[in-house]
């Protein structure tokens, strides 16, 4: 709760701010941009369930391949105080697969034992994002600049798992009514398999550094590198089922467990249009946070913990446009 109060806060300041900028410096020392682009992105997102003794329980695996985004980044600078704020959005399509794997601990599998594997094809319902950023830059003999910076933002995601199929080697699944993996010759195997909805919303407030070089005022080339000292993840799972299914949902705060780096060049092909392209790559290690389900009826807190992790690279192309 604090944190929701806290994010409330420091969005409305971040526009504050920028607005503050553009309002009351009309001199040369003024600049301003619009740069609208497209992206491709490639990786998946993950998340664990874990039982009460802390052993891994299920594990999802939503895979986010060739993902088509389009969007938006506007960016100012007075003297050497810069700000940009920007948006974006992924077009629905089908997204590669979802990978279902559960485990089970017994004194006949003291390490486990996965009895249940199952694929579903996976496609993105929504996706959209948004953030902020205030940097302060630092030039060296007009080539060299060095910026840290300060950033906030937030991500929305929607996945629907379908057309699934599956092993279950469970012993009220298997054929000899004993537990088998999921690959032994005893597991059920189940052509059509009920689907999973996931909507999963990510907060990160970042801070790091960019560095960039420029030659003959024409090509500049860069690189940053941010850690996110405090995020917020909130994942929704949807089993479907014969009464409607049910529900889980958790809720992750974590620190310095997300990162994100970028490569990227500029080429000036005239003094208002500047051509810019980048490779990013954003990683978030294993957090654990409440979890909570309505499978026994009314949405509760369990005695079980989930977790959340990702991995997306991206490219994305666009073009600057010199507005003031």
């Amino acid at each position: 709760m604090f944190f929701r109060k806290k994010l409330k806060h420091i969005f409305p300041l971040c526009f504050f701010f920028i607005s503050a900028v553009y309002a009351q410096n009309k001199t040369s020392n003024f600049n301003l941009t619009i740069e609208p682009f497209l992206s491709y992105g490639y990786g998946w997102q993950g998340e664990t369930l874990y039982y009460s003794s802390g052993y891994k329980c299920s594990y999802l695996e939503w895979e986010e391949k060739n993902v088509i985004s389009a969007g938006a980044t506007i960016q100012g600078m007075i003297y050497n105080v810069g700000f940009s704020l920007g948006g974006e959005a992924g077009i629905p399509m089908r997204c590669g697969k979802m990978y279902d794997s559960d485990w089970i601990y017994t004194s006949a599998y003291p390490d486990g034992l996965k009895t249940t594997y199952s694929i579903s094809e996976n496609s993105l319902k929504a996706k959209y994002a948004a953030h902020v950023g205030i940097f302060y830059q630092f030039d060296i003999k007009n080539i060299i600049s060095i910026s840290p910076a300060m950033q906030a933002d937030y991500t929305y995601t929607s996945f629907e798992a379908r057309n699934g199929y599956g092993w279950y080697g469970k012993a009220e699944h298997s054929q000899n009514k004993e537990n088998v993996s999921y690959d032994s010759e005893y597991a059920a195997f189940y052509p059509k398999l009920y689907g999973i909805d996931l909507k999963r919303h990510t907060v990160n407030f970042w801070t790091g550094i960019s560095l960039a070089a420029s030659f003959k005022q024409k090509v500049t080339i860069g690189t940053d590198f941010f850690i996110a000292p405090v995020s917020y993840c909130a994942t929704l799972d949807h089993h479907l089922g014969k009464d409607g299914g049910y529900n889980t949902q958790t809720f992750i705060y974590s620190n310095f467990k997300t990162f994100k780096g970028t490569v990227y060049f500029l080429y000036k092909i005239h003094k208002l249009c500047t051509l810019k392209t980048d490779i990013a790559v954003r990683y978030g290690t294993t957090a654990r946070g409440t979890a909570y389900s309505d499978y026994y009826g009314s949405m509760a807190e369990t005695r079980q913990q989930g977790s959340a992790h990702f991995f997306l690279a991206s490219v994305r192309i666009g073009c600057k446009f010199k507005i003031k």
